[in-house]
């Protein structure tokens, strides 16, 4: 349990198969935080390239630390960590996940209670609308179907997201997830989705595309 070995952890782990080292070997991405750049980074560098002159991996992905309300780093030895646990068992797992997603690249990321708040709140807009949905489509029948104004319209921009993240999650140094807070050109509400396509499911004639208000939208939603 030294640098000598663990800067070595690529080549190891790639050598527990033996018949698919050299299609493991150099690996697609390392993710570390910045304080063990000049360790365990940079002695896995000179490590494979005096061993098989080539680098361990393709990219490197530097994370930053948690930071606890005074703006230090979160440590165990100094008692100031939160359990993820204890907030888990508050405010579940994906308002964990949302906050966490909320960090950028090489930066640190103060950990606030609001935070979280706010991603429990945004799962569950989503949950909600989920159960709501699920519920009008208790007699749908799988297959070809018409689709209306607004279901091209929700699927322009789904392939509009997904085109423009995957671009940014390959292409981009910045991978940062983000909620616009007033943004009506990006976003849209359960209210101003759901409630035109519920019409259309009780039988309606036609149906208007409601444009949400940001003033007026407390929870907005990016379509995913």
């Amino acid at each position: 349990d030294t640098w000598a070995t663990s800067s070595l952890t690529p080549e190891i782990a790639a050598s527990l198969f033996p018949k698919l080292f050299n299609k493991i070997f150099p690996m697609k991405l390392r993710a570390n935080a910045h304080d063990i750049i000049t360790f365990w980074l940079f002695n896995t560098l000179v490590k494979s390239q005096l061993h098989y002159n080539k680098n361990p991996w393709e990219d490197i992905m530097i994370s930053g630390y948690v930071l606890d309300p005074n703006r230090e780093k979160m440590s165990k030895s100094k008692g100031n960590i939160i359990e993820p646990q204890a907030v888990i068992e508050v405010y579940g797992a994906d308002a964990l996940r949302f906050w966490a997603a909320g960090s950028k690249l090489g930066e640190d990321m103060p950990y606030q209670e609001k935070d979280i708040v706010t991603g429990q709140r945004f799962v569950t807009k989503l949950w909600n609308a989920s159960k709501f949905s699920v519920m009008h489509l208790k007699d749908f029948k799988t297959g070809k179907v018409k689709l209306e104004i607004m279901d091209r319209w929700l699927l322009s921009k789904l392939n509009r997201i997904i085109k423009e993240s995957t671009a940014s999650t390959l292409d981009a140094v910045e991978r940062t997830f983000h909620v616009p807070p007033t943004s009506a050109a990006s976003i849209c509400t359960c209210e101003g989705v759901l409630n035109p396509a519920t019409n259309r499911n009780n039988r309606s004639e036609s149906f208007e595309v409601i444009t949400p208000s940001p003033s007026t939208s407390p929870y907005p939603l990016t379509v995913l």
